[in-house]
């Protein structure tokens, strides 16, 4: 057997203290052991939600299902540790049927979202603004989650959700991926990577630049330098005039803050 040993000291603690830290480190071994036992699985579910985008096209535009197709399979050469893996469907609550939730698919989890949750108590209710996105006919949300890794490294969880549709059009449930881009994503050009080649793209339009100008390679140049995680996760609307602003002031060598 290959082993790789670490060494840890701490401080003197009393009774309470070690216990919580003995419990703390057993919670984040069996993170570790359990998305290392599960990642298999978990990139055999990205490459088959390629497949099944392929021989089952949800009801969108061809360029969205294109789309997803390869942000999946770029996620899956290396781009992405996979974490977690869990799938979910958008129900109604019955007390309220205005309301919806993503209630966990039994037995579907892998990695640290393994452990099924409490189903037979309420599942939790989205807010609005999530509601919105839940229902909403797009096949990928991007974004973080609002919880630190316990693997790789102490970074908040990158989500990744598909979302799956019912044979009427409308958004039945969704599958989750939960982990962290690899070093690779964050040094890759822009160019190369499906949904951002595509968003900047959209925002050299909006800019009305020449790609051979000054100022289209001084914009391309800003959006490769951008921090890439506001890149995953900004509207080409929002990022459009923001990187502008970004270009002059770097020419200009201003201070300016962005919100």
């Amino acid at each position: 057997a290959v082993e790789s040993w670490m060494h840890v000291e701490i401080d003197r603690t009393d009774d309470d203290e070690a216990a919580e830290i003995t419990e703390g480190v057993q919670r984040v071994l069996r993170d570790v052991r359990e998305s290392v036992e599960d990642w298999a699985k978990m990139h055999a579910q990205g490459l088959a939600g390629v497949g099944e985008l392929t021989d089952a096209p949800p009801p969108l535009p061809a360029v969205e299902g294109q789309k997803g197709r390869d942000f999946l399979t770029w996620l899956a050469d290396d781009h992405f540790t996979f974490l977690g893996y869990r799938e979910y469907q958008l129900e109604a609550d019955a007390d309220a049927p205005d309301e919806c939730g993503l209630r966990a698919v039994p037995g579907s989890g892998l990695g640290i979202l393994r452990h099924d949750q409490d189903l037979s108590s309420a599942f939790a209710k989205l807010p609005p603004i999530a509601k919105a996105k839940a229902r909403e006919k797009t096949l990928l949300v991007l974004a973080k989650a609002n919880s630190r890794a316990t693997v790789h490294r102490p970074a908040y969880l990158d989500y990744v959700g598909v979302k799956t549709f019912g044979p009427d059009g409308e958004v039945v449930g969704e599958r989750r991926f939960l982990g962290l881009f690899s070093s690779a994503a964050y040094t890759e050009s822009v160019t190369r990577i499906p949904v951002l080649r595509e968003k900047v793209t959209e925002v050299m339009r909006r800019a009305g630049f020449d790609p051979r100008s000054h100022a289209g390679k001084a914009l391309m140049d800003t959006l490769e330098n951008y921090p890439r995680d506001e890149l995953f996760h900004t509207s080409p609307e929002e990022l459009a005039p923001i990187a502008q602003d970004v270009m002059f002031a770097r020419e200009r060598r201003q201070l300016r803050a962005f919100v």
